[in-house]
């Protein structure tokens, strides 16, 4: 055997063993993500237009309606179900004179749709002991595009220690903004947001009133 290629071979093998387990496929989670956005806007009009207007939708009618979009039991279904019953209540915008304010169902709508995957952060949650440490979920880091009110929460004000995106893998919290999949089938399914999404979200819309 000649032993040039002897030593290609394992300098090859030693490189292909050193690669992350946890490398993550941008292009292929921007496609995926893209594809669960679609879906969770289709489920919910359906959602919407199926349920009598009067009533406030329970987590289980999210479970009911959103089933190939939303991880059932999950921390999404709770929060989408409130959102939900807050825009059938107050309308999903207010108006004072000519301004336009958005509800906080258009808000995280449209910031869901301003994200995009930047990484993958590993199980969450960390916990063994939490309420929902029996869903399998993956945090995925988000880069979120929304101006300069959004560049100025997460790189400012000490929210951020810093403000960084961690490595393939590695679940750290106060660093990056994160939503939770269930990454497990072809088709995503949603957990939940983070603390540290959730804050973009909130300084959103609090930004409108002033």
């Amino acid at each position: 055997m000649n032993p040039r290629i002897t030593r290609r071979t394992a300098l090859l093998c030693g490189l292909a063993c050193a690669t992350p387990a946890w490398a993550f496929d941008r292009v292929a989670a921007g496609r995926r993500y893209r594809d669960w956005l679609r879906r969770l806007h289709a489920e919910l009009a359906q959602l919407d237009r199926e349920l009598p207007r009067a009533q406030a939708v329970a987590p289980a009618d999210v479970d009911r309606f959103c089933v190939s979009s939303i991880v059932p039991a999950s921390r999404a279904s709770g929060t989408i179900a409130q959102l939900l019953s807050e825009a059938r209540r107050h309308g999903a915008t207010s108006r004072s004179g000519e301004i336009v304010f958005l509800g906080s169902l258009r808000v995280v709508l449209g910031l869901l749709g301003a994200s995009m995957p930047a990484g993958q952060g590993g199980r969450f949650p960390e916990a063994a002991d939490s309420a929902f440490a029996g869903t399998a979920l993956n945090a995925w880091y988000m880069h979120v595009h929304a101006g300069e009110a959004l560049e100025r929460y997460f790189g400012e004000g000490g929210r951020f220690q810093p403000y960084r995106l961690p490595q393939d893998g590695e679940l750290v919290r106060d660093a990056y903004p994160f939503l939770l999949f269930d990454d497990r089938e072809a088709a995503l399914r949603f957990g939940g947001f983070s603390s540290e999404w959730w804050g973009a979200v909130e300084t959103l819309y609090h930004r409108q009133f002033m």
